[in-house]
């Protein structure tokens, strides 16, 4: 199992490598990764109430009339349940109808606002990052251009020089900045 989950970082890291993507924007992938396991996993243990509580005719199950649909059906119902929670409040076409049931759906109730909150944090520290970037960028540029001025730099030689400011920053390489 270790050496699974060795090989997966690799492969994680290589994609990383690879697709050169900020931290925020990895971050945010990673939390999106993230939640389909959550909601993969939640889903599996909604299905698991459900069938520890087969004779209970008040499970989820016996409820949606499921009993006699496949489990790949089940399954199905049963994702679209965990996301409807977790991301909204639910439609209520789907709900927890026993006291276990109603238990699991408060935890996701609260799973769900924690995970949007996350999100939205994350999604405003790229646009913050992003911006940040640009500012920067701007300020080196007008430095840039202030120096040229003042020791009259050559102009072919000010391109070449404004040309890989650019490239460091559309190639997001801090390092040489």
């Amino acid at each position: 199992m270790l050496r699974c989950v060795k090989e997966g970082n690799k492969v994680v890291k290589a994609i990383k490598d690879w697709l050169k993507f900020r931290q925020g924007v990895e971050r945010f992938l990673m939390t999106l990764v993230f939640f389909f396991i959550f909601c993969h996993v939640a889903c599996c243990i909604w299905y698991l109430l459900a069938t520890l509580n087969s004779d209970d005719p008040t499970n989820w199950i016996e409820v949606q009339d499921m009993k006699n649909e496949s489990n790949f059906r089940r399954y199905i119902v049963a994702f679209y349940y965990i996301c409807a929670t977790v991301v909204t409040v639910g439609y209520g076409d789907v709900s927890g109808n026993n006291t276990m049931e109603r238990i699991f759906a408060v935890f996701l109730m609260f799973t769900g606002a924690f995970n949007y909150s996350f999100i939205v944090g994350s999604l405003s520290t790229i646009i913050l990052s992003s911006d940040s970037r640009e500012r920067d960028y701007e300020k080196k540029t007008n430095t840039l251009i202030e120096i040229r001025q003042k020791y009259k730099i050559d102009s072919v030689l000010f391109k070449k020089i404004r040309r890989a400011l650019k490239y460091g920053y559309t190639n997001q390489d801090d390092s040489r900045l």
